[in-house]
């Protein structure tokens, strides 16, 4: 096993041989991406790339496939030097990506999804036969068989895989192809089409390719990948043989050593209870309890058998005063989670009860009769009106309250109640006639968690309530979330950030193919037992006090 900015040579191949990166440093403004990460994908191997978000993979993808250029550090290709290559025409047809979403046009057909990754263009016009035959051809050589006349929004998320991947390896005679980066493509695949796609993976390396494989989901590292390197905070913290590792050393080496103080949570911290105790009941907790059931006696929310697109007869429950983040990989049912509680963006099936009140009409209205108020993830577009001023964007939610004969604003009292939230939130500039468009992420996020105050929640969902925010700032967010828990409100807190949902909650559910894959709480609650149980392997739902 080698270890930390060591490229390695963990399989015996040629010095020379490889897609090289070498002591690659990278930086965007005062963020360091890439502190001296070295990595070497050799011929006919797979290697395993795993990291958390924000450890520098992307940006190290970005760096191999010739998107971005490293600030230092030597980029080679089979003993090649490719600085300067985004205007090299071989090396960037000997490396071939296919990212997460697959980049694919959903209203366009399979075929023409495929001429858009390759060169099919003559003279005033495409030419679709010789492009129908590279299709069927690089189809063919996967072991693929998909109908690319129908449109990419109607197949199937393996035929969508497999036609990305057609594009990228493209007429493997012609073009040449030794290198391949596969970013996360297994996200929204079932058992059955990882699978298909480990064959397809399997045939590639026979051939002689090379493969960076991306997953956060360490069970597929172990059966598809032949070397595993590990980035953290930019660095390499370990590369070698994925068969010298298992699902929990690996872990270990993502989320590094554990700071014991973590473990606290921030109500037991703040109110002098030691870890493990109940500050509602003053007991100390003894499991395994139910992963679907809060700690304590009372609810503030309560939910049965949530169906939607992605989530499946999902069941859990919120205290009030309880923090509850909501973990789990893309796809799992985390990103519709959010929309599902407020009942927007879908339809959905199951049982919401907010104390006394119950519906199984999941639908906007009927969930803010309940008191649940939701914070979404995307500010820009489905949280906040960017032309609007933030007095507008404060009172959006209230207007019924604010109107008089004739359903005119009362804009002297639209004005104070605007006033007073930015003097309670300290929004900077403190002006509440400002441009939403013109504000920082923060001061963005708060407006937003503002708004949803005005409403007198009885529950509080906030989805990636720090996406986008600077350090500074995401410690005030912190700061209010705990405040707002401390007057009784329960809040669910759905992110992708592993590190900073421990921090924040008093409970963490993991969710896996829509449904509740396990639960953590008390001294349990830290984040390699956490990402375990959300990348490992484990087959049934479990929950650790």
């Amino acid at each position: 096993m080698t270890t930390v900015n060591d490229p390695g040579n963990s399989l015996g191949v040629m010095e020379t041989a490889g897609l090289r990166a070498y002591g690659v440093f990278k930086s965007f403004g005062d963020t360091q991406a890439l502190s001296g990460a070295s990595l070497c994908i050799a011929p006919g191997t797979v290697h395993g790339l795993l990291g958390h978000n924000g450890s520098g993979k992307s940006t190290m993808i970005k760096i191999l496939c010739g998107l971005l250029r490293p600030d230092a550090g030597d980029i080679s290709i089979d003993g090649h030097s490719a600085s300067g290559w985004k205007s090299s025409h071989e090396s960037q047809l000997s490396v071939g990506v296919v990212h997460q979403d697959l980049g694919l046009v959903t209203e366009m057909t399979g075929l023409e999804n495929f001429g858009l990754q390759t060169e099919f263009c003559r003279p005033m016009f495409i030419d679709r036969r010789r492009m129908a035959t590279a299709a069927t051809a690089s189809l063919k050589w996967l072991g693929a068989e998909v109908d690319l006349s129908i449109r990419v929004s109607q197949l199937s998320a393996i035929d969508r895989t497999m036609i990305a991947l057609a594009g990228a390896v493209g007429s493997f005679q012609s073009r040449k192809l030794r290198y391949l980066i596969l970013d996360e493509v297994t996200v929204s695949l079932g058992a059955a089409e990882v699978q298909q796609l480990s064959n397809v993976i399997d045939s590639l390396r026979a051939s002689g390719i090379g493969i960076l494989f991306v997953s956060h989901r360490l069970a597929e590292i172990e059966t598809i990948t032949d070397v595993v390197t590990v980035l953290r905070e930019g660095r390499v913290v370990v590369n070698g043989r994925t068969a010298e590792f298992d699902e929990t050393s690996l872990a270990e080496l993502i989320t590094g050593p554990q700071d014991g103080t973590s473990q606290t949570r921030h109500s037991e911290a703040e109110n002098g209870h030691p870890p493990g105790t109940d500050k509602r009941l003053g007991e100390t907790t003894s499991g395994p309890a139910s992963p679907m059931e809060s700690s304590a006696g009372a609810c503030a929310l309560d939910v049965r058998d949530l169906s939607g697109q992605t989530l499946r007869s999902l069941s859990f429950s919120v205290s009030p005063g309880e923090i509850v983040g909501v973990a789990g990989l893309d796809g799992s049912g985390r990103d519709e989670l959010g929309s599902a509680l407020v009942g927007v963006d879908g339809k959905y099936e199951g049982t919401i009860s907010v104390g006394p009140l119950t519906t199984r009409s999941i639908s906007p209205i009927k969930t803010k009769q309940l008191g649940i108020t939701l914070s979404p993830g995307s500010r820009s577009s489905a949280g906040l009106i960017q032309q609007f001023s933030v007095r507008e964007n404060l009172t959006l939610s209230s207007l019924a309250s604010l109107t008089g004969w004739g359903w005119r604003i009362r804009r002297k009292e639209e004005r104070r109640r605007a006033e007073l939230w930015a003097e309670r939130l300290s929004l900077r500039p403190r002006s509440v006639e400002t441009s939403t468009a013109k504000l920082s992420g923060g001061t963005r996020q708060k407006v937003l968690v503002a708004r949803c105050l005005q409403q007198e929640p009885q529950v509080l969902v906030i989805d990636e309530p720090t996406a986008g925010i600077d350090v500074g700032v995401v410690q005030e967010i912190w700061g209010l979330v705990k405040e707002l828990a401390t007057t009784g409100i329960g809040i669910v807190v759905i992110g992708s950030d592993l590190s900073e949902l421990i921090k924040l909650s008093d409970r963490l559910i993991v969710l896996r193919d829509g449904q509740l894959f396990g639960s953590l709480q008390g001294d349990r609650l830290d984040e390699q037992a956490a990402y375990q149980l959300v990348a490992g392997s484990g087959g049934q739902v479990s929950s650790i006090s």
